[in-house]
């Protein structure tokens, strides 16, 4: 169901760029989607992107726990490739909502039209009904 809702869209471009922050891991994200995976090869040759910065984008989304890699099981001796699957679009937009909760509320938290006229206790207060979890 994913795969149908991730064609090529501007809209849905223009929401993962600003979920993923940059355009090679949107484009990354959406390819895997559409693919139910894929190896670092197929996403260069897919994407246009230049194969250090697949290598290196997939490194870091590795890292951010924003897509997982298996070892792709292969007869053939040497190493073995690694396959990349993306992460659900629920879970990016779960931890995208609570990143956003936490800027809010510290925005809040620093309840800038009390302190500008002297009446803040530093109390502050969170914005109603986005509490983070």
């Amino acid at each position: 169901m994913e795969r149908e809702a991730v064609s090529h869209n501007k809209k849905v471009e223009k929401i993962f760029l600003e979920i993923l922050e940059t355009k090679a891991r949107a484009k990354i994200y959406m390819f895997l989607l559409r693919n139910n995976g894929a190896m670092a090869k197929q996403i260069t040759d897919e994407t246009g992107l230049h194969p250090s910065t697949v290598r290196e984008t997939l490194l870091k989304m590795c890292n951010q726990n924003l897509i997982n890699r298996k070892k792709i099981k292969n007869n053939k001796t040497g190493k073995k490739p690694y396959g990349y699957y993306p992460i659900s679009i629920v879970e990016l937009v779960e931890r995208y909502l609570g990143e956003v909760k936490e800027k809010l509320n510290y925005l809040s938290d620093l309840d800038f039209s009390k302190e500008k006229h002297g009446k803040n206790n530093g109390t502050g207060t969170q914005l109603e009904g986005i509490a983070t979890q």
